[in-house]
């Protein structure tokens, strides 16, 4: 791990000490898997007595102000997390997401968590025998949306809205593709996260579908995107294919986009 890495979860843990509301101070992400290089964020997950978490909560600006020199923080509500304190650090610079959750609510999550601190061996054993999935969608989760967001992105390339399609396309990329390619190679669904280095024979086909500035290049990003979806479907394929809206939206962007 990085020395400015280590330092600022070296001070976090100190703090968490000092504090006798806190029980835990636990870390996720590429902290926990130990996979963290200088450019990685920060995860940590802030565990509350019962009784003190309402408290901590209400004051959890104050508390991340102590862990560094903090330039700016928002809260998590646009990721669905509103017990997050999203957190940007001066002197070194430091991209840090600060989770508070109380006692009762350790032992399951996404992905098991890494115990910095902690005020008893009962927080170590309730981790360790916790439940942790990772968020993953089948394919007919894909099946019933690729085309109707395709769709849209013909719309907008029809009518002119280059830039909104732009978004559908990086949209398709960041909800569909990327996913796609991982669930292809068995390994967990982030987007686009890491492709480059974890699916190289991917990332030249994946390039296609990023689109230059006019509308013959959005088009043929537009097509690149659909091909290239096709063709990781039939790696899971849905248990039924919804060739009559695919139809349907290739006719419309051949007739309007063409």
């Amino acid at each position: 791990m990085q020395a400015e890495l280590s330092s600022f979860i070296a001070r976090a843990k100190g703090i968490c000490a000092e504090d006798t509301r806190i029980v835990a101070l636990l870390a996720c992400g590429s902290i926990a898997s130990g996979a963290a290089d200088r450019y990685s964020d920060i995860d940590l997950v802030v565990v509350c007595g019962n009784d003190a978490y309402d408290g901590i909560m209400h004051s959890r600006e104050s508390f991340a102000a102590k862990l560094g020199i903090l330039l700016s923080s928002f809260t998590g509500e646009h990721v669905g997390e509103p017990r997050l304190l999203i957190c940007l650090y001066d002197d070194p610079i430091l991209h840090v997401d600060l989770k508070f959750i109380a006692e009762d609510d350790l032992g399951h999550g996404v992905e098991k968590p890494l115990v910095l601190f902690s005020r008893c061996k009962s927080i170590a054993q309730i981790v360790e025998s916790g439940v942790y999935e990772w968020p993953s969608r089948n394919s007919e989760w894909f099946e019933a949306r690729f085309w109707i967001w395709m769709h849209y992105c013909a719309g907008k390339i029809a009518r002119g809205e280059l830039f909104e399609a732009h978004g559908m396309l990086a949209f398709a990329r960041e909800h569909v593709i990327g996913p796609m390619i991982a669930r292809s190679k068995g390994l967990r669904e982030r987007g686009v996260r890491r492709i480059e280095s974890e699916s190289p024979e991917w990332a030249a086909k994946l390039a296609r579908t990023i689109p230059t500035c006019d509308k013959s290049g959005t088009i043929d990003a537009m097509l690149a995107t659909i091909e290239f979806y096709k063709e990781l479907r039939k790696d899971i394929a849905p248990q039924q294919a919804d060739d009559k809206t695919a139809r349907a939206v290739i006719k419309f962007i051949k007739t309007e986009c063409g």
